[in-house]
């Protein structure tokens, strides 16, 4: 996931708690996601920001997967063949 950021991160910082809601979800909705996240890389400017989620619940990777699923394909993907298997764990990068 991608962010904006205000604070200055360092490659490899751990937020211990995040607190997002999903777009497209309403303040009252159940929409909104808390995780912990490793910052994996900042852009040149350092105002924009990479994270990798860390020790997703098993309810805060379906809310994310739902919101997901329910997006439309931005335009420029749509001819791209569409995933053949979805792997029950995601691939973890050490």
């Amino acid at each position: 996931m991608a962010v904006a950021v205000a604070h200055a991160f360092k490659v490899g910082e751990h937020l211990p708690r995040i607190f997002f809601q999903l777009p497209g979800s309403s303040s009252s909705s159940t929409q909104s996601v808390e995780i912990s996240a490793e910052i994996v890389w900042l852009s040149e400017s350092k105002k924009g920001a990479g994270m990798q989620f860390v020790g997703l619940s098993a309810d805060a990777r379906n809310r994310i997967s739902s919101w997901i699923a329910r997006e439309r394909t931005a335009p420029e993907f749509a001819h791209l063949p569409k995933p053949v298997r979805r792997d029950p764990q995601p691939l973890e990068i050490s």
